[in-house]
């Protein structure tokens, strides 16, 4: 599936990017969002602090649970989802 992804929350130089996942991916939300991070801290080599105060949010902006596995998600192409600090 193909999504994008919306880290606007964090105040960054960018704020969105796109990303492909098999809808069969057999991982944590928790080890997404720490791929995520990885990736933004990479690409616009900068450092996300607290990364453990981050949660991903759903196209509705409710909180997913991070020890949910992401093949468990009801996601479809393009949908939009949201890396926001936690309040």
């Amino acid at each position: 599936m193909l999504l994008v992804v919306d880290f606007s929350d964090l105040n960054l130089e960018f704020d969105r990017t796109d990303i492909r996942l098999d809808s069969s991916a057999d991982f944590t939300v928790g080890k997404l969002i720490n791929k995520l991070c990885d990736g933004i801290e990479e690409i616009g080599g900068i450092s996300i602090p607290n990364k453990t105060m981050l949660d991903l949010l759903n196209p509705k902006r409710n909180r997913l649970d991070a020890t949910r596995k992401v093949k468990d998600l009801s996601l479809n192409d393009w949908d939009t989802i949201y890396i926001a600090r936690r309040a």
